[in-house]
């Protein structure tokens, strides 16, 4: 508890002397503003993940999934286009070895290939039964 600067300072008491940090009259708190609309659950849940999303999850559809990490659909000539969310630093590291953008767009395509094989080989070893492997447990089924 902070003391005033006239406060008598007692024996065999432990007093520390702490520089507190000023703040500039500009460098308030945001106020809180009340509106009159009302909002239900969902919509103010979906205004709290569209305030607080990154620039890079912009091109995810209201519709999608939101942490789904590629997004599918097909167009009426049935060419396939595929929506991606990289990492500045990913995009990078993709563009760096490669010599044109066809290049860098095989190895983005590859990433996506290998870490929807990757989710999928997750899903199935997931799906299994867990077993616990306790060697000093016998583990029977007694019928």
């Amino acid at each position: 508890m902070p003391l005033n600067g006239s406060s008598n300072l007692q024996t065999k008491h432990l007093y520390f002397l702490v520089e507190l940090p000023k703040l500039e009259n500009n460098q308030r708190g945001p106020l809180s503003v009340r509106s009159g609309i009302t909002m239900n659950a969902k919509s103010k849940l979906g205004s709290m993940v569209l305030a607080h999303r990154s620039v890079s999850d912009i091109s995810v559809k209201k519709s999608g999934h939101y942490g789904s990490s590629d997004e599918q659909e097909e167009d009426q000539n049935g060419a396939l286009r595929l929506k991606v969310r990289l990492t500045r630093a990913q995009l990078a590291e993709m563009m760096a070895g490669s010599q044109n953008i066809n290049e860098t767009a095989a190895k983005i395509v590859e990433s996506s290939v290998e870490h929807a094989k990757s989710m999928k080989m997750e899903k199935n070893q997931c799906s299994l039964q867990w077993k616990p492997s306790l060697g000093s447990i016998p583990e029977t089924l007694q019928k």
